[in-house]
């Protein structure tokens, strides 16, 4: 089974459970109820994405149901008491990038003020961006990467909010 554990081993310091995203399971989901050729719009959204500006929110609805749903099948799997719901993901369009190569900023929305950079966002890697067209099916093989770099991103997140709350403590 393809799995990627998050801390990786450059990151054993911390005390935190790891968070973990296990392909096979995504696959198995889609297999399992004859997904692979349904658009995600379709499966998401009940329809096609709208254009322009005003589609990002859906978008990004999209993303947030697509984290669910890795979530509830185990595909996903978080620390206790981390839940899908308490991320929140944001595209801001970039000039440089692609109509559908936008990249994706990750909330913890208990603590919004966290976040490498971006105005307490964490931006994920380049190599996660927001790659999926509108004819994008449940089996497209960017999905995994994309869910992958999204709980990493998410793991970077309750990191520093585990180390924010270790630190206040520590000053009372």
């Amino acid at each position: 089974m393809s799995v990627t554990k998050y801390p990786s081993n450059s990151r054993s310091d911390t005390k935190i459970k790891p968070a973990a995203f296990y392909r096979r399971k995504w696959e198995e989901f889609v297999a399992d109820n004859s997904l692979a050729d349904v658009l995600l719009c379709d499966y998401y959204l009940g329809g096609s994405l709208p254009a322009g500006q005003r589609g990002w929110a859906s978008h990004e609805k999209l993303l947030a149901e697509l984290f669910k749903d890795a979530m509830a099948v185990g595909a996903v799997v978080l620390p206790s008491p981390y839940m899908a719901d308490d991320f929140g993901f944001e595209i801001r369009v970039a000039k440089r990038c692609t109509v559908m190569s936008q990249p994706i900023y990750t909330t913890l929305k208990t603590a919004p003020h966290l976040g490498a950079h971006n105005n307490g966002k964490l931006e994920q890697h380049s190599s996660s961006q927001y790659y999926l067209a509108k004819r994008c099916t449940m089996s497209e093989s960017n999905i995994p990467m994309m869910l992958q770099n999204m709980v990493e991103a998410a793991y970077e997140l309750i990191v520093q909010e585990e180390a924010a709350s270790s630190s206040q403590s520590n000053q009372i």
